[in-house]
């Protein structure tokens, strides 16, 4: 089984399989989504993935910012605070500090007006002690308003500068490419994956901005494993042991007699 980036075209799949078959020799071969296996980790066949790792990924849209939008606005605010951390080796550093203190908050206004009140209360810092770090770098870094900034642009994407749609715009896009009797369901169905999707209160803000878009008879439930990190791999694993998996799979006298035309397998 591979798991395969949603928009990857018919011309990369068909030299994958080349490569496989041919160099490597192997017998079968099935390609899915990494949202597909990830739905397969909450043991559901439909629903509204929400993948966010290094971008944000799911069956109806494709963005290209996710992880790598936090960092560069954590970033900016680990600098106001006298940590210019911009070399390759430094953003290990700035991925370790926006896991360790990056939440996202409940009311985005609200933490604001917070923060502007009591500025020192939003102090946060992450000791490097236990770390091999040499004796003429920091062994402390810590910043405050950045805590809750850096990641609500997901929620804004204005404060990151980007003209894309917010996460739960794609979400409700995504229901309301659904037939109208299903989306009482999807509402209901919305699953997380993804490392960024553990930020503390990304679940709980999602669902609330969601609920703000749809009707109000409709009630909007976001679902997240503690599993999420790993969500498409346990999927995957799921998935390859049920009893239907191997007619998915495209052997090799299929794929030597039928080429490309044995890509219908995989339309899920």
């Amino acid at each position: 089984m591979l798991v395969m980036p949603l928009n990857i075209s018919k011309k990369d799949k068909e030299n994958i399989m080349k490569i496989l078959m041919n160099r490597f020799h192997v017998q079968g071969v099935c390609m899915v989504t990494q949202a597909v296996t990830a739905l397969y980790s909450y043991k559901s066949k439909s629903g509204i993935m929400v993948d966010i790792g290094f971008a944000i990924e799911g069956g109806q849209s494709v963005q290209s910012y996710g992880a790598g939008k936090i960092r560069q606005s954590l970033r900016s605010g680990l600098a106001k605070h006298n940590f210019p951390l911009y070399s390759p080796l430094e953003q290990i550093l700035v991925r370790y500090v926006m896991e360790q203190t990056c939440y996202v908050s409940k009311n985005y206004e609200e933490e604001i007006q917070k923060y502007m009140q009591q500025p020192e209360k939003f102090l946060s810092s992450v000791y490097l002690n236990k770390y091999n770090i040499p004796k003429d770098t920091y062994s402390t870094i810590s910043h405050d308003i950045s805590c809750f900034a850096s990641p609500e642009g997901f929620f804004n994407t204005d404060l990151w500068g980007m003209d894309y749609p917010t996460v739960q715009a794609l979400v409700l896009k995504a229901i309301n490419a659904c037939p109208v009797d299903n989306r009482r369901h999807m509402c209901r169905a919305i699953y997380l994956s993804g490392g960024v999707t553990m930020i503390p209160g990304f679940a709980a803000r999602l669902e609330k901005e969601v609920q703000k878009l749809v009707n109000p008879s409709l009630l909007v439930q976001v679902h997240s494993s503690p599993q999420r990190y790993h969500a498409a791999y346990i999927g995957a694993c799921i998935l390859s042991a049920l009893p239907e998996f191997q007619n998915h799979c495209i052997l090799a006298n299929e794929w030597k007699r039928e080429g490309t035309r044995a890509f219908q397998k995989w339309i899920y």
